[in-house]
């Protein structure tokens, strides 16, 4: 009886796992189908009276206001996550939303990516499709805090440290300065001490000699 109870259990998670797997999976399937209508040939510059008859009311409002909100490329991401999801329940594995790498990792790049393209100045339809109300939140949050030329030095840093945690040796290079920087310092050093000594004999007080003439002070009675 308990493994027959044990049995009904795993068959009921089962089946509700793989009802929620179907569900998800058609989710991501209808509305990568509608981002892609909605964005092909410059759809999404139509008015909605165009579009409604051909992607359907729920297809024009889910790619309308994913892509607004989210842009291209964080409305991509949707689908795509869906689908992991949905594979995953199918596969019988844990669901995490959060916390696993692949999707912090995914999710950055996308805030990043959006952001770097609503970051220069001035207008564009095409960079507001691409980096939607996400990007240019995330521009003018930065710009309110650290102004117009501090938001692309964070930005620009922000990426760079996002792409060195994630394997790609983008300081590589700097590596390979570092003994000419190292170097460099050594001489600068020197010059420095010789430039010291150089104003120390140079503003050094005169003393008067046993013949009447005035001198240098020796090195003992220098500063």
């Amino acid at each position: 009886e308990v493994r027959m109870a044990r049995s009904r259990r795993k068959a009921g998670s089962f089946r509700a796992r793989a009802l929620l797997g179907i569900l998800l999976g058609t989710f991501a399937v209808v509305l990568a189908v509608a981002l892609a209508a909605y964005l092909v040939d410059g759809n999404w510059r139509r008015p909605a009276e165009e579009l409604v008859p051909q992607l359907g009311r729920l297809n024009h409002l889910l790619a309308f206001w994913t892509v607004q909100v989210l842009g291209v490329f964080g409305g991509w991401l949707v689908p795509v996550t869906l689908a992991a999801l949905a594979v995953r329940l199918f596969a019988g594995k844990p669901v995490r939303f959060l916390g696993r790498r692949e999707g912090v990792v995914a999710a950055t790049a996308v805030v990043l990516l959006s952001a770097a393209v609503a970051l220069p100045a001035g207008h564009s339809e095409g960079r507001s499709l691409l980096a939607g109300q996400l990007g240019a939140g995330v521009v003018q949050g930065l710009r309110f805090l650290f102004g117009g030329i501090g938001a692309g030095i964070v930005l620009t840093g922000a990426s760079l440290a996002f792409l060195a945690a994630v394997g790609i040796p983008v300081f590589a290079p700097l590596a390979g300065l570092a003994p000419r920087f190292a170097s460099l310092g050594g001489r600068l050093a020197a010059a420095a001490a010789d430039a010291g000594a150089f104003l120390r004999d140079a503003f050094a007080p005169a003393v008067p000699d046993r013949a009447g003439k005035r001198r240098r002070a020796p090195e003992a009675c220098r500063g």
